[in-house]
C-alpha cells in the first residue's frame, strides 16, 4: 500500500481463563475499516482454513470470508487470513485499515523487524502487499 494509506496492526487476545466481562468489538476511528481475522487448523488431518470480516468505523458489516486453505500450520492459516483480509480491503479499495488478530505469533510474524525476514511465503506476500501502489 502506498504511503498515503495506512495499515495498523493490533493484537487481540484470547483469555485461557473463563471470565465473566464480555469482550466486545472496538470500533476503528472515523473513515477507517477494520479487519478482523482468524485460522484452523485440524489435528489429525492438518488441514486448515481461514477466515474474516472486514467493517466500517459505524461497525457496520462490509464484506467477510472463509476458505478452504490446505495443509498448513495453524500460524500460516492465521497469517493467511490476515493476507486475505487485507486483499479483500485492498480490492474493495479500503486504504485506512486496522487489522486484528489474536495470535501474537503471527503478529511477532509481520512486525517490521521480520518482515522481510521471514522464512513463511505468506509473511512476505503480506510485506509486497502493504508496500503495494
Amino acid at each position: 500500500m502506498s504511503k498515503n494509506n495506512t495499515v495498523r496492526i493490533i493484537r487481540r487476545t484470547r483469555q485461557s481463563i473463563p471470565c465473566v466481562t464480555a469482550h466486545c468489538w472496538i470500533r476503528p476511528p472515523f473513515g477507517w475499516v477494520k479487519t478482523n481475522s482468524d485460522g484452523a487448523c485440524h489435528r489429525e488431518l492438518g488441514t486448515a482454513s481461514c477466515g474474516g470480516v472486514i467493517r466500517s468505523h459505524e461497525g457496520r458489516w462490509l464484506l467477510d470470508f472463509a476458505k478452504f486453505i490446505g495443509i498448513y500450520s495453524v500460524l500460516e492459516a492465521e497469517l493467511c487470513g490476515m493476507y486475505q483480509c487485507l486483499c479483500c480491503a485492498k480490492d474493495g479499495g479500503f486504504t485506512q485499515v486496522i487489522v486484528e488478530v489474536d495470535s501474537l505469533e503471527a503478529l511477532k510474524e509481520v512486525s517490521d523487524s521480520k518482515l522481510n525476514s521471514s522464512r513463511l511465503s505468506v509473511v512476505h506476500h503480506i510485506a509486497k502487499l502493504l508496500e503495494r501502489e
